[in-house]
């Protein structure tokens, strides 16, 4: 049983993300709403708010953040980062993605600006 406040279902499969949204209780039907070409997905998150979902992917000509609008599932931006494992900030307002690696092969973590009224939104700050 899917929970009655989920709105889309997301399924990976090689290298395309199938999104299907899901119809009222009681009958619960999937109807695929669209299906969104990437490389290897490394990781997805939602954004606080529910607003944006951020998926890091690798290969398929791009390696780095792409950003999806959940309300109409459309394209907002990428974000050139290594792609890896990520996480918010305890105040929703930043991003931390684990990837790898820089010169030395060192793992590294990009910092990004989540804040939509920051004039530096969608950016990495720093790496750590």
């Amino acid at each position: 049983m899917v929970p009655k406040h989920w709105k889309y279902i997301v399924i990976v499969v090689s290298l395309f993300v199938t999104i299907f949204t899901l119809s009222a209780f009681p009958r619960q039907s999937y109807e695929s709403v669209t299906e969104i070409p990437m490389g290897s997905l490394q990781d997805f998150a939602i954004s606080p708010d529910g607003s944006k979902v951020y998926a890091a992917e690798w290969g398929y000509g791009y390696d780095g953040i792409t950003v999806f609008n959940t309300s109409n599932l459309s394209h907002i931006a990428d974000i050139a980062a290594p792609p890896g494992p990520m996480t918010f900030s305890s105040d929703g307002s930043l991003l931390f993605v684990g990837g790898c690696c820089d010169q030395l092969e060192e793992p590294l973590i990009s910092v990004i600006d989540i804040n939509p009224n920051s004039p530096t939104y969608h950016t990495v700050l720093h790496t750590i």
